[in-house]
């Protein structure tokens, strides 16, 4: 396939970072920071897709903080629910595809036991889901050619994630509470932006054609596993193959999530089913803790 331009917004977050990586190995990718464009003027957006002509939008930008996302709806709706609106009006008059990111706090995970698929019923707890699935369904609601990507529990080496909050905090105490009733499948942004390119890269969406390879998937890391277990699986990891980095070992409670102290109603179950894209993609997703093994070892 011929080079590509790629315009790629929110590639200084975990997941447009390391799609940045990979896209730009072999195309022109495009992208801009946050000092080169601000995505609430979407005036000045139209004008820098007019200027860089690309074959493809990847929206990996988000407002991501689910927690002071209850006290910033506005801002929250801008970036989540209005910004995917716009940029799939502009992919629709171009006449090129849009990659959009969602997540798994689009479900509540009341009653679930078997991971989630496509086709389950969204029912949002918090603000950043609601304006998550609004996102998604101005997209549906505007044209087909797109691919939206739900993951759950993105994490890496950069901050703020689970990762470098919890290191922090170890740093100041030995003793802490984690929550052992939320499940979910934890993502490196690197397995996912790989799943990503793949499945981008074997859909249709570079045709500009209506296909079913097009529509939403989930994509993440295999498995399913507690805030709590997780942790204590960081904690062991980092132990034995750094055994400098933490003095000495923490104690890490479990403790149900109510009495946390937490301003967001978040799921207790939201891992997701890739079985979709394993069968029409060939996405080939790897077991959690493999993938946080090879995260953690670039420390």
């Amino acid at each position: 396939m011929e080079d590509l331009r790629i315009v790629i917004f929110g590639a200084s977050g975990h997941i447009g970072h390391e799609l940045f990586k990979i896209f730009s190995k072999s195309n022109t990718v495009l992208a801009p920071s946050r000092l080169d464009l601000d995505l609430r003027v979407f005036n000045d957006i139209g004008t820098y897709l007019r200027i860089a002509k690309p074959n493809l939008i990847i929206n990996a930008a988000s407002f991501s903080d689910i927690d002071l996302a209850e006290n910033k709806i506005l801002e929250v709706k801008k970036l989540n629910t209005d910004l995917p609106e716009y940029l799939a009006i502009e992919a629709l008059n171009k006449k090129i595809g849009l990659v959009h990111f969602s997540s798994d706090q689009i479900f509540d995970g009341r009653g679930q036991r078997n991971p989630y698929n496509e086709e389950d019923m969204p029912n949002p707890l918090n603000v950043y889901g609601r304006s998550i699935l609004r996102g998604e369904s101005m997209i549906k609601n505007i044209f087909d050619n797109y691919l939206i990507f739900r993951s759950s529990r993105i994490y890496s080496l950069r901050k703020p994630c689970f990762i470098s909050k919890l290191l922090s905090v170890l740093r100041e105490h030995k003793d802490i509470n984690v929550s052992s009733d939320q499940f979910g499948s934890p993502t490196w942004a690197r397995s996912l932006a790989m799943m990503a390119y793949d499945a981008i890269m074997k859909s249709d969406i570079l045709n500009n054609t209506t296909s079913e390879k097009l529509g939403v998937y989930h994509l993440s890391d295999e498995g399913e596993v507690s805030w709590f277990d997780f942790a204590n699986a960081i904690i062991e990891i980092i132990g034995r193959k750094k055994s400098s980095y933490l003095k000495e070992k923490p104690i890490i409670r479990a403790i149900d999530s109510d009495l946390l102290l937490s301003p967001t109603k978040q799921p207790r179950y939201s891992a997701l089913s890739t079985s979709k894209a394993e069968k029409i993609l060939s996405v080939r997703p790897v077991f959690w803790r493999n993938q946080l093994e090879s995260c953690l070892s670039e420390i």
